[in-house]
């Protein structure tokens, strides 16, 4: 109060930016760099366990999709998370898969990876995969993501491959992928890795 009263242009213009701040900020969207790691981890858990349990098996109130429901259902988006741990350090990701089920194939962008320590690790990884649709053939879904992401300056080779599956959400059979990830950040090995995206 005592700020608002001496000086209240400063107070008006502060006011304006946090309201322009805010709306910039986005309605409703999957996690975030703006956000902490345990926003976005709080976030990417709820969305994962839906799905599967701690280690990446499929729950039992979990449906995955039917084979015969993934080809001829067009394209779409699905946004989400990876999560996982490495170097001693758990970490929170966004994904974004862009999945083509006329092609039976995906792309994939991984970002804003944020660690327990709210470290934030810079870059973007990017790969393709392909759904397979053959009769109880599992996972449907691989994708393998590569780039470089960076730790203060420091370059961080990084490959992540994700096998998951279709599963249903609320009346869509096919409204989500989740699944398993494996792989290395700079020289680290992934472990318990998960990731989870809905359309």
């Amino acid at each position: 109060m005592f700020y608002t009263q001496q000086i209240p242009k400063l107070a008006f213009a502060l006011t304006s930016f946090g309201l322009v701040v805010a709306c910039s900020g986005g309605g409703g969207g999957q996690g975030g760099a703006t956000q902490t790691f345990g926003q976005q981890n709080s976030e990417a858990q709820s969305l994962t366990s839906a799905f599967l349990d701690g280690n990446g098996q499929q729950l039992s109130s979990a449906i995955i999709a039917p084979d015969d429901s993934l080809s001829g259902q067009g394209t779409g988006t699905y946004d989400g998370f990876i999560t996982g741990e490495s170097d001693g350090n758990a970490f929170v990701a966004t994904l974004e898969l862009g999945v083509d089920l006329d092609a039976l194939s995906l792309d994939g962008t991984a970002s804003d990876f944020t660690l327990e320590d709210e470290t934030t690790l810079t870059g973007t990884i990017n790969g393709s995969g392909g759904i397979n649709d053959a009769s109880t053939v599992l996972p449907q879904v691989t994708l393998t993501l590569t780039g470089t992401l960076a730790d203060s300056g420091t370059d961080l080779p990084t490959q992540l491959a994700l096998d998951g599956n279709f599963y249903q959400s609320g009346s869509d059979a096919v409204g989500a992928i989740a699944g398993t990830v494996e792989g290395e950040i700079g020289n680290n090995p992934v472990l318990n890795g998960l990731f989870a995206s809905e359309r």
